[in-house]
């Protein structure tokens, strides 16, 4: 082979006086070295590789070489250097189609390998950074996203406008895992700016995807938190008003209603000047009660010694089978709520300390009965309004989570309980989990909530939400609007709590029953009720809480006359490890 080569490039190589077009019709070089790649002999083909080059071969041959060497048993090296010729347009006469030619084949290529994470990273490692760019971006214009999702680790951090036109392609077209993956990376953690970027035409990402009809896309921008849906394009027209336009040929009217729907949804907050500076005022005063993300870490790290070095050991001792044990929950193990007047370490005098102890890894003493076929599995509770039972932990009171969902076709045994002592439902270590992951500015909205539910309501005559109400509209704001960045600062914290306020009377609504309050977190299908409910419950708590709604300055009033600041940041948390036991277990 390496003699057909020298002879072949001495006959063939085009002097000085021979024209480019002779060459480009007869194109031997690129013949040799499609029957070398096709025969296998890889090293001749690479040598001959840079001749190819140096003769200008048309970028047609050298996308029927990349074929053959697509085929190859070991591709890296020959598709690498072929792939670095496709990309790069050496000669301006043929720029257009060099370019249009590499997409194709590189497309080609990449949609083959991507299946082979060795061959891609071989062949991605030989390329330089513009290159695999390039690649990425005939791959997002030509809709490939299961390539481009591929080569997405691999890239540099762009510039703004490339990272931006990406961002346009991506949410015209509807690549939404392409979409989510460009949200997550680093090009856009570290410039959000890049959100509300313009095209040529004046028009964001957000815009552009509202024209094209893509629901999702509009859905995953907006829950972003950076992309503006009030944001003015050049022709002076929101977003929202572009669809009218968009949509009045009645194709995929579905879809652009949805997209309505959604940007009427995602109101911005909007605080005013004099709101703002009472919410930095009102921050630097919880600050100055110890309520920060620093102290709940240090509350933390005193409730996870109690449990290991003190609780565990005792649990061990008492028990000498190995069958207890024994976990710490409720707010003292989670670093927020345990005082709603100072984060001192020291308990209120109706917050306690939540023991959760598991004999036998809970394991039934009989077995469950079964009565009757249902045509959907499931079980039935009886809840506490229904039995007339009050229990005060209000992790007992939490629903058993529906085991079985979805019958799929054929009966199913119904699993028939009731809600006891011996068979409570309980999702500590999740909000536990949650919770420790609260900042500064969601930990002070949570214990601003806390303290309106259990002391400001019952002070307006309005009892019934507990603190376990108050975490779980927290966590229903959380999964709504946690991605949305510019939310969750100093300068909108009142704002947070009059959203919070009004997203509690949206959960009084969804059920009608006096008793129940909102839907559960976590269990599907599942309701907390009142406190000690009564006929009127539900009507004065949400007579009261559209009162504080209207006017969030009352929240602040209430709060600057119960909290008391600490001495100092410094002050150590009160610790008395003997006091937090139970005695009745230990």
């Amino acid at each position: 082979a390496s003699s057909i080569t020298r002879n072949v490039m001495s006959k063939t190589l085009p002097t000085k006086q021979s024209s480019m077009s002779a060459v480009r019709a007869e194109d031997p070089l690129s013949t040799l070295l499609t029957r070398l790649l096709r025969q296998g002999s890889t090293a001749d083909a690479l040598k001959l590789l840079d001749s190819v080059r140096d003769a200008g071969v048309r970028a047609a041959r050298l996308a029927d070489a990349l074929d053959c060497a697509m085929r190859l048993p070991r591709p890296g090296a020959v598709v690498a250097s072929l792939l670095s010729q496709l990309l790069e347009a050496d000669n301006p006469d043929q720029q257009s189609e060099v370019t249009a030619t590499a997409s194709a084949a590189a497309l080609k290529f990449l949609a083959n390998l991507s299946k082979n994470s060795t061959a891609l990273y071989s062949v991605l490692a030989r390329l330089s950074s513009g290159r695999i760019v390039d690649a990425f971006r005939c791959c997002v214009e030509a809709g490939e996203e299961e390539t481009a999702l591929r080569l997405l680790p691999h890239l540099p951090v762009p510039p703004s406008s490339t990272a931006a036109q990406w961002l346009m392609l991506a949410s015209e077209r509807g690549l939404l895992r392409l979409l989510a993956g460009l949200l997550n990376s680093r090009c856009l953690q570290a410039a959000p700016a890049v959100l509300n970027a313009e095209d040529a035409r004046g028009r964001t990402a957000l815009a552009a995807a509202c024209l094209a009809g893509q629901a999702g896309a509009a859905r995953l921008l907006l829950d972003s938190g950076s992309a503006d849906p009030g944001r003015v394009e050049t022709d002076g027209r929101t977003c929202r008003q572009l669809l009218p336009a968009a949509g009045a040929d009645g194709v995929n009217s579905a879809a652009f209603d949805e997209i309505a729907l959604l940007l009427d949804t995602a109101e911005s907050l909007g605080s005013s000047q004099s709101e703002r500076a009472q919410s930095r005022q009102l921050h630097s005063f919880l600050t100055r009660c110890g309520f920060t993300a620093r102290r709940a870490e240090l509350h933390c790290e005193a409730a996870d010694f109690l449990l290991v070095r003190i609780a565990r050991p005792l649990a061990a001792a008492a028990d000498r089978s190995g069958q207890l044990a024994c976990h710490l929950v409720g707010s003292y193990a989670e670093g927020w709520g345990a005082c709603l007047l100072q984060a001192n370490g020291r308990l209120a005098a109706d917050s306690n300390v939540n023991w959760l102890l598991c004999r036998g890894n809970c394991e039934p003493e009989r077995e469950p009965r079964t009565i009757g076929d249902c045509q959907q599995a499931g079980i039935s509770v009886r809840t506490d309004w229904q039995t007339g039972r009050r229990w005060q932990n209000p992790h007992e009171t939490a629903r058993i989570v529906q085991l079985f969902r979805g019958g799929g076709g054929g009966s199913a045994r119904q699993l028939m309980v009731r809600q006891t002592r011996d068979l409570p439902a309980c999702f500590a270590s999740q909000e536990r989990r949650l919770m420790r992951c609260l900042s500064t500015v969601q930990g002070q909205l949570f214990t601003i909530v806390k303290l309106v539910f259990k002391r400001m309501l019952p002070s307006m005559g309005a009892a019934g939400l507990t603190s376990y109400h108050a975490k779980t509209v927290l966590f229903f704001l959380l999964a709504r609007h946690a991605r949305r960045r510019s939310w969750w600062t100093v300068e909108n914290l009142l704002p947070l709590v009059r959203k919070t306020l009004h997203l509690t009377l949206e959960l009084l609504e969804l059920d009608a029953r006096p008793c129940v309050a909102m839907p559960h977190f976590f269990a599907d299908n599942s309701q907390l009720s009142f406190r000690d409910p009564s006929v009127d419950t539900k009507l004065r708590v949400r007579e009261s809480l559209s009162a504080l709604c209207a006017d969030p300055k009352k929240v602040d009033d209430f709060l600057r006359k119960h909290l008391r600041p600490v001495v100092s940041q410094r002050q150590p948390l009160f610790f008395h490890p003997f006091t937090l036991l139970p005695a009745d277990v230990f």
